[in-house]
């Protein structure tokens, strides 16, 4: 998977900030996982597949916790991962748990075939989804 996120990004990410907005983006990519699991202060529980989106030279990691898309926890990416890397920096999560709310933070999420891992820099956010279901 981690393949073809860096093929599909390209140069597309952008060096800067990432807009705050709730506007929403196709899918670029989806999974659902024998695992999915987040961890904040306003949600702990499972989740229900994760969601690649890629809109305006930002690249955004969903993970959802049902079909509607509406409740869950996002990982706001800008920049590439340096070369050889799996890690992807983060910039901000949007938490979707009844009032939404965005905190500009530190953290990474590490994607790979078979499990995609955010955690902020501070530990008050984790996500982990492991083991991706055949589609």
């Amino acid at each position: 998977m981690i393949g073809f996120i860096i093929l599909l990004l390209g140069s597309s990410l952008i060096a800067g900030p990432v807009l705050a907005q709730w506007s929403a983006s196709k899918p670029t990519f989806k999974s659902q996982w024998e695992t999915c699991r987040i961890e904040t202060s306003a949600y702990t529980g499972s989740c229900k597949a994760t969601v690649i989106t890629l809109k305006d030279g930002s690249l955004n990691i969903h993970f959802d916790v049902d079909d509607t898309g509406l409740r869950g926890l996002t990982w706001g990416i800008s920049i590439m991962p340096p070369k050889g890397s799996d890690v992807f920096p983060v910039l901000l999560t949007a938490e979707r748990f009844g009032e939404r709310s965005i905190r500009y933070t530190s953290g990474e999420c590490r994607v790979g075939t078979q499990e995609i891992f955010c955690i902020s820099h501070d530990g008050l956010q984790l996500a982990v989804a492991r083991n991706r279901l055949a589609d």
